[in-house]
């Protein structure tokens, strides 16, 4: 009864035929989705190692929690493929990889969790279909090579739980965490589970015999630690925060998505979200309840029910099941308390957990169990029944986010496209206003008439760009996060920028930013329509404005003053 009942394999045809399907599916994607704005991000840190040899931004913002990918694509920019305006593909192949072997390392983990080839097919060909993770994988980000090296991470992990002491598992876990780290730093996120299951095992034993696992888990954390210090002698603090923030020491790109005063009110949307792709049916909800479902049969499946249950095999198999509850449910718990921000990446290492749990629970546990030792017919007939209808639908509501997102490749608005509109028609010094600097950085020919619009500064704590984009230059100044220009980080501010520059340029997004409330709403929106006219539109809602002539209400002169005079006036010599 659920213990880990070795079976033959499948067939390496099998396990092939869905690492080719994988590779496609992603290929795919790098193939046809669009830019993502943060793709820029990454390409300024592989600049930035490139010109000085460290992911340090022209800000003077550390970029290290993605250094790993940094150093690794560094070589394809001094070849001079690593243009933001030219052709990403061959950026996004390490991560298509990338991606691939995570779904590889699924099979593994999942064979090796449950003593069962089946779950470990089922789990990889789950994953590799999984819109998700083939959408990440198709970006140059760090989120396809962080699910594969945590996946390698669990593995190892188990190997020293379970194993004797080993010197070269020892140096490959430790070797992992710290590329992991690097990687992103969400990769720390496991590190709580696997210490308190090491002390559930081995208790007292990790003060004697099993040293080597406080040792390991201790370099692990040293990773985390070392980013963290990193990002302090950077002095990578947001502007006005440093009062405010609950941890001052917590340091790294991303940092604004935590907030620890809300650990008592856990939100599990953020965790449902990652089962959402595009227009969503009734479908989309039931995911989340699998692997409920699936956590407690894993569990149930531990009850000796009137046997006891003291193999080796049946309690190593309690040890590695638990370890893998263990290693997502408290990643999925954390980030449901402690994240602001609902961007289901943030989640991606543990994704492929989630369909190992699942396909234990189809493949090896309770069902197996119960058409094995039950008398009753209708019992037999459900074990079988339910676990093929859960994997059947599974597979047609990831079918239809994987048809969504072929459907709609433009993933976020064209940047580069809008960008490159103002690069023909930039005059020099005429200022270009932009909501995101990064890639204005690498598209424009001129970057000293830059300024970085974050918003206004009256917004909540955690909703505000200025908090979240902005840090305070040793001389005072307030620059923008990415690329060190001056930053407007308010209404009056805006006001004064356009009446001293009537030929401004000013790149956004219509929805995101214009349209909606969280970035450039209210005042702010209304000098940027009532002083500004579209000139340009990109693909995905990207629009270039411009500072021009035009009709001004009588609210906007109250909140420009009456200095608007000489904003009209700046037109008449254009």
């Amino acid at each position: 009864m659920g213990t880990p009942c070795t079976q033959r394999s499948p067939g390496p045809w099998l396990i092939g035929s869905i690492l080719l399907l994988a590779l496609l599916l992603r290929c795919y994607a790098a193939l046809r989705l669009s830019a993502h704005i943060d793709e820029a991000s990454t390409l300024l840190a592989i600049h930035r190692v490139a010109e000085i040899g460290l992911p340090i931004l022209p800000s003077g913002s550390a970029y290290f929690q993605g250094a790993t990918l940094s150093y690794l694509l560094t070589p394809l920019h001094w070849l001079g493929w690593a243009d933001l305006n030219g052709d990403l593909t061959l950026l996004r192949l390490p991560e298509v990889i990338a991606g691939t072997a995570a779904v590889w390392l699924t099979y593994v983990l999942g064979s090796r969790v449950s003593g069962n080839a089946r779950v470990g097919t089922l789990a990889a060909l789950l994953l590799a279909l999984d819109p998700i993770s083939v959408q990440w994988s198709a970006h140059v980000r760090m989120y396809a090579p962080l699910q594969a090296l945590s996946l390698g991470l669990i593995l190892t992990f188990l190997s020293l739980l379970t194993g004797p002491p080993r010197r070269r598992r020892l140096v490959l876990f430790v070797a992992l965490w710290w590329i992991a780290i690097f990687t992103h730093v969400s990769a720390a996120l496991l590190l709580p589970a696997m210490g308190l299951i090491a002390l559930r095992v081995h208790g007292r034993s990790l003060l004697s015999g099993r040293r080597d696992l406080i040792l390991a888990l201790g370099l692990g954390a040293a990773a985390a630690g070392a980013l963290l210090g990193i990002n302090a002698l950077f002095g990578q603090a947001r502007a006005g925060t440093e009062a405010t923030a609950p941890l001052p020491w917590i340091r790294f790109v991303g940092d604004h998505v935590i907030d620890l005063g809300a650990l008592t009110e856990i939100d599990l949307t953020l965790w449902r979200s990652l089962f959402l792709m595009g227009e969503q049916s009734r479908l989309a909800s039931l995911p989340p309840l699998f692997i409920i479902g699936a956590s407690l049969a894993i569990v149930v499946g531990w009850l000796p029910l009137g046997r006891r249950l003291n193999s080796h095999r049946e309690i190593e198999y309690r040890v590695v099941t638990g370890a893998l509850l263990a290693c997502y449910w408290l990643p999925v718990l954390i980030v449901s308390a402690v994240a602001t921000s609902p961007r289901p990446r943030y989640l991606l290492l543990v994704q492929p957990l989630s369909y190992i749990i699942l396909a234990s629970a189809a493949v090896s546990l309770r069902w197996k169990w119960i058409r094995r030792e039950t008398s009753f017919r209708f019992v037999r007939h459900a074990s079988l029944a339910v676990p093929g209808a859960v994997a059947l639908l599974l597979l047609v509501h990831l079918g239809r986010g994987l048809v969504w997102l072929g459907e709609h490749p433009v993933v976020m608005p064209n940047y580069v496209n809008a960008l490159s509109y103002v690069n023909l028609r930039h005059q020099p010094g005429e200022l270009v206003l932009v909501s995101m600097p990064s890639p204005a950085y690498l598209v424009l020919s001129d970057v000293d008439d830059l300024r970085y619009l974050a918003g206004p500064d009256d917004r909540p704590p955690g909703q505000s760009r200025v908090e979240r984009y902005t840090r305070l230059a040793p001389n005072g100044q307030r620059i923008d996060y990415w690329i060190g220009v001056g930053a407007i980080a308010s209404t009056a501010e805006l006001c004064e920028t356009f009446i001293n520059n009537p030929d401004a340029w000013l790149v956004l997004e219509d929805a995101r930013h214009l349209n909606h409330g969280w970035a450039y709403g209210g005042d702010m929106a209304e000098v940027i329509t009532g002083m500004t006219v579209e000139t340009y539109r990109a693909p995905g809602g990207a629009v270039v404005r411009r500072a021009q002539e035009v009709s001004l209400s009588n609210h906007l002169r109250q909140l420009c003053g009456i200095r608007l005079a000489t904003f009209e006036n700046g037109f008449l010599g254009r």
